[in-house]
């Protein structure tokens, strides 16, 4: 469940879409689609997870930098599919690394699942 929650939360964060979408340019960098032909069920469920992604954005943007930059890597590795993103703010040492990024996922998750996201 975190890993769907990382992965969602990269790509909201970098403005991924399925589709091309308007804002690829500067002169529509502000502009929003207009959102008359969505029905109450897809408005909702866009706000739903908006919410959700901000709150996610909040509790790792509270995390210590050196879990911050774990989380960051780990969500962009997930949502590209693949294991080849890495930092060199994160230990060299695999082991250590693998408890960073260990420590940090229980401190995300346990603060979702305080907010009720998780």
């Amino acid at each position: 469940m975190l890993d769907d929650i990382l992965r969602e939360w990269h790509r909201w964060a970098t403005g991924w879409s399925d589709v091309a979408a308007y804002g690829s340019c500067a002169m529509f960098a502000g502009y929003r689609s207009p959102r008359q032909w969505d029905d109450g069920g897809e408005i909702a469920d866009a706000s739903i997870r908006d919410a959700a992604m901000r709150a996610v954005d909040f509790h790792v943007s509270e995390l210590a930098p050196l879990h911050r930059t774990a989380l960051q890597i780990q969500a962009r590795n997930l949502s590209t599919g693949r294991d080849t993103w890495s930092s060199a703010r994160l230990p060299s040492d695999l082991d250590v690394r693998a408890r960073v990024v260990a420590d940090a996922r229980n401190l995300l998750a346990r603060r979702l699942t305080d907010a009720g996201i998780m």
